[in-house]
Order: C-alpha cells, then sequence, then structure tokens
C-alpha cells in the first residue's frame, strides 16, 4: 500500500467487522435494517420523529453497539426523551452545519455523548460519527467543551472523507469513521507484527495525513494562550520557554510604551525608564523589567543567536522569566 487510502479501508470494513466480533454476515442484515428503519427519521415526505423504540433497535443483537455501548433503561429513556423534548432537538438540526447548543441539549437528554453521538449517528449519517476516542486523538480533534468537541470531530470526518473523493464519492462522515476505524483495527490489533507496521506506515507516512495533522495541531496551540504555551516547556524546552515568553514581554512592553513595531528593544527598554508606578507590579523597578530580558540566564539576545549549549536556558531560569512576564503582563491586562 503505497499511500493511505480510505476507499481501500472502507471496503475492508467488514473484514475488520467479522474479526472483531466473529459474526459479520448477522450485521450485514442488521445494518440493513437499521438503516431502514431510520430512514423514516431523517427526512422525507413520511418524516416521523425519533422514539423511543427507534433508540433501543439499536441495542439489537444484529448489530454490534451493544457489546460496547450501555442500553438505556427503557422506562427512564422515555421520561427524559419526553421531558427534554428531544424528537423537536433532532428535528431542529440543521442539515448544512452543526448547531453545538442544540448538540449540548440533545446530550443533556442522553446524559453521556456516546449514546448522544450512537444516535445521531443515525439520524444523520452524512454528517454525524459515533466518536471513537481514539481516532479523535491520532486526529488531534479538541473542544473547550463536549458539544465543540463532538462537532470538531465530525468536521475533521467531513474533511477526510472529501479527501477521498472521487475514487469514494460516497463515503459519508459516519462510513469515514468506519474506514479510519478498520485502518486501526488493522495497524494496532489484527494479524502480524510486520503488517501492522505497514498499515501503521501507510497512514504517518502519507503526505496528506501529514499535512492534516500539523494543521491540527497548529490549531489547537492556537488556542492556548501563549505565556500557558510557554510554561507547557518548562520542564522539557526551558529555552523555547524562555523565548516564547520573551516574545510576549516585547508585545506587552510596546503595547504599554505605545510604540509600533519599528521601535528598536534596546530603545524600549531604555523608555521603560519613563513608565509611570502604576503600570508596574507592586515591588516592582523599571530594572525589574529590565532583567527580565537582559540578566536572567544569559539574556535574550545571547540566547537567540547561540551557537552553544552553554547559552541555553535552565528550568529554574526559565521559570522565573515565564512568571515574571506573566505578573507583568496580568497587572497591565484590565
Amino acid at each position: 500500500m503505497r499511500s493511505f487510502d480510505l476507499c481501500v479501508y472502507w471496503q475492508m470494513f467488514g473484514n475488520a467487522l467479522e474479526e472483531r466480533y466473529e459474526r459479520r454476515d448477522r450485521f450485514k442484515d442488521g445494518f440493513a435494517s437499521i438503516k431502514c428503519r431510520y430512514s423514516e427519521v431523517q427526512g422525507g415526505p413520511h418524516r416521523r420523529d425519533i422514539t423511543v423504540d427507534d433508540v433501543l433497535e439499536i441495542f439489537s443483537d444484529d448489530l454490534p453497539y451493544a457489546d460496547d455501548w450501555s442500553k438505556p433503561d427503557r422506562d427512564d429513556l422515555k421520561q427524559r426523551m419526553e421531558k427534554r423534548r428531544v424528537a423537536d432537538l433532532i428535528r431542529r438540526l440543521p442539515g448544512d452545519d452543526y448547531d453545538e447548543r442544540l448538540i449540548g441539549g440533545i446530550r443533556y437528554c442522553f446524559r453521556d455523548l456516546g449514546l448522544t453521538a450512537l444516535v445521531l449517528h443515525h439520524v444523520c449519517p452524512e454528517r454525524y460519527a459515533l466518536c471513537s476516542h481514539h481516532l479523535a486523538s491520532l486526529l488531534f480533534v479538541s473542544g473547550r467543551t463536549v458539544p465543540e468537541f463532538y462537532t470538531d470531530y465530525c468536521k475533521e470526518l467531513l474533511a477526510w472523507s472529501r479527501r477521498a473523493r472521487p475514487r469514494c464519492s460516497e463515503l459519508n462522515v459516519a462510513e469515514t469513521e468506519f474506514a479510519l476505524w478498520t485502518w486501526y483495527w488493522f495497524a494496532h490489533r489484527s494479524g502480524t507484527s510486520d503488517a501492522r507496521r505497514k498499515h501503521y506506515r501507510a497512514f504517518v507516512k502519507d503526505p496528506w495525513v501529514q499535512e492534516r495533522r500539523a494543521l491540527r495541531i497548529a490549531e489547537g496551540l492556537g488556542r492556548i494562550e501563549k505565556l500557558d504555551l510557554a510554561r507547557s516547556y518548562l520542564g522539557t524546552e526551558p529555552t523555547v520557554a524562555a523565548i516564547v515568553a520573551w516574545r510576549e514581554m516585547e508585545k506587552e512592553v510596546r503595547r504599554v510604551l505605545g510604540k509600533d513595531r519599528n521601535a528598536k528593544m534596546c530603545d524600549l527598554l531604555d523608555a521603560v525608564g519613563t513608565l509611570k508606578p502604576a503600570a508596574l507590579p507592586v515591588g516592582w523597578t523599571s530594572e525589574t523589567l529590565r532583567n527580565l530580558w537582559k540578566r536572567i540566564g544569559p539574556g535574550r539576545n545571547l540566547v537567540m543567536h547561540a551557537l552553544s549549549t552553554e547559552d541555553e536556558v535552565t528550568p529554574e531560569e526559565a521559570e522565573q522569566i515565564v512568571n515574571g512576564v506573566r505578573e507583568f503582563v496580568d497587572h497591565n491586562t484590565p
């Protein structure tokens, strides 16, 4: 396999199911039956609201879900679905976008993301997936809230499904997740160690996959405040931590002094002597601020142009720099 091909893994999905659950043929009939049942919920002239029986049917013996999800109690589920008006929430889901507020309400009814995703996967497989946390980790999916995490996961699968076109034009979000799950099975659980390595390399060596994962990492880091990012490097890359903190310090000094980007930092450090006491944390002087830049560790300029490991910043020095910059920035942030 010369590159990672989702279409190939989608075609191998049945084989992976048979290995994982040892009953492929029964699942084939079950998938057809549940698809037909949920086609009435999805839309069309005879569309109807989802019922408690629709949800419980997902856990029938001819489907694999009961092996990995806990079947909810009928009476409790019925009461919650009626009280939270989940059928109305599902009916209002947009067909061309994701509404985190509605997804949050649906999750509140079903109590957890697992059951929520399981239901939405059947209601609209074109846009919703089961949400495997193993795959979410591999795809670097993140989110500040559970609905945001889930929509981010589905959107990422949508991007992967589009990548498979035009060779697999029929691949929707749910099928894309199944294809990736199939790859994961053969790369980590099935066959010889050589075969598993071959599948794994097909994924990690593929240029599009590398670019996509790098983009996801960059987007995830973009959600982190820079000084928090600097702190995360204290134990492993203290010099990197100091450099990130120094950059944030320069930005804040420029802002406080009202200087544009063309002003040299050496001139800015001279100008900090004109700062009013209110611009400095309690107990600080202008010299305290200058020392963050020049005196702690080798100093910023020497580190940036270092040719020797002797000019690296120690973890203790980096922590002092990060803490100092954090105190200065927080003091000047409303």
